[in-house]
């Protein structure tokens, strides 16, 4: 028997249950203890192994600055963090002027109309107002964050520190036992939320993942590998973010991901053939 162990309500546990034939789901396996030869999965949950009960993802639980810490320890890119809060770098400003039309003449090739509207173009230029900001901008978190909350509200007795990053793109990488299964890119559009945060890419801040249409890339899919071997997981919904300077890297690690639009039905897939012993020959490019 196929058993999804969590202890917690998760709708997402719940929808497992329901899609895999001959599966239940356990609350506390104490009133009711895995049986011999039983496939156990931990959907957000750790447990000790039991003798002859094949467990998934059953490595202790750490927390989001642990698994960040490890995943850099493990050469896995993702966001920097801090138990303590770093000063913040200081803001760039470029100087202001005005640049009169004898600095340009000397450009041979430019007509004097060139020249004028050179001059004039870097004028404006000048006097746009910049938006300026920390080179460095520390946010404060917690240890278990879910959703972004405390990026919304921020603590006032944080855990710790994680540095923001100027991210593009945010991509979601459903990983199983190495495979990608499913994978989609973050969009604006939530129902029920009003408008969308600028750069807090989640179901609270107005953000949802789209599945449609994307393909991840091959370097999306061995980042979500690593890091799922670098915490010694089975399973897991990898948050990659996409840098400014195009570069990826791990924003979290999820144990217990949500499965929203057929998601469900790529995990089910997946778990059933782990616990029929099955070898699935299809590379998956989700």
């Amino acid at each position: 028997m196929i058993v999804i162990y969590r202890t917690r309500p998760s709708n997402s546990a719940r929808e497992l249950v329901e899609t895999l034939p001959n599966c239940r789901r356990a609350l506390n396996l104490n009133r009711r203890p895995a049986r011999s030869g039983d496939h156990l999965v931990c959907w957000g949950e750790s447990l000790d192994p039991i003798n002859g009960v094949e467990i998934l993802n059953g490595t202790p639980i750490l927390n989001k600055f642990t698994d960040a810490t490890k995943l850099k320890a493990e050469g896995v890119p993702t966001v920097e963090v801090s138990r303590t809060r770093p000063q913040d770098g200081q803001s760039t400003q470029i100087p202001r002027g005005n640049y009169d039309l004898s600095l340009v003449r000397g450009l041979n090739h430019l007509t004097e109309d060139q020249a004028r509207d050179l001059r004039d173009r870097v004028n404006v230029w000048l006097s746009t107002p910049l938006a300026t900001r920390p080179a460095q901008t520390w946010l404060p978190r917690q240890f278990n964050h879910i959703g972004g909350r405390d990026l919304l509200n921020p603590p006032r007795n944080p855990d710790y520190y994680s540095r923001k990053e100027n991210l593009v793109e945010e991509y979601r990488i459903h990983c199983f036992k190495g495979r990608s299964i499913r994978a989609g890119r973050k969009t604006q559009g939530v129902e029920g939320v009003t408008g969308s945060h600028e750069w807090i890419r989640s179901l609270q801040a107005g953000w949802r993942i789209s599945y449609d249409g994307f393909e991840s890339t091959k370097k999306m899919r061995k980042l979500a590998k690593d890091a799922l071997e670098a915490l010694n997981l089975d399973f897991g919904a990898v948050d990659i973010g996409k840098t400014s300077d195009n570069k990826l890297i791990v924003l979290e690690v999820n144990r217990a991901p949500g499965l929203s639009d057929g998601t469900v039905a790529a995990y089910a897939k997946w778990i059933r053939a782990w616990a029929e012993g099955e070898i699935l020959q299809e590379t998956a490019a989700a």
